[in-house]
């Protein structure tokens, strides 16, 4: 039996391959202008991932990590916040606020 074989697509390639229409979708990503893309590509061909510590590898994403994280936690945090007070709002006085 022999192994089948594995194709990787990019995504335009899959949206060909499978005839659909592209869908665009407002994800709130954030994504670099024409302007910056080439600065951004000068700046990564500067970097040696081969030549590079796999600790390092790990710090150039760090600070957008933490970044992603402590906005997760504000949004955590305000979801429970908002739980919470629909949850106190069957108990409490009409007149008292969370």
């Amino acid at each position: 039996m022999e192994p089948k074989k594995i194709e990787l697509l990019d995504d335009v390639q899959q949206v060909n391959k499978a005839s659909l229409p592209a869908v665009s979708l407002n994800t709130g990503a954030i994504v670099l202008s024409t302007e910056q893309t080439p600065e951004a590509e000068r700046v990564l061909a500067q970097l040696d991932f081969q030549a590079m510590v796999p600790a390092d590898i790990i710090r150039l994403g760090l600070g957008a990590e933490q970044a992603l994280q402590s906005t997760l936690d504000g949004f955590l945090a305000r979801t429970r916040q908002e739980h919470l007070c629909q949850a106190l709002r069957t108990v409490r006085p009409a007149g008292e606020r969370c």
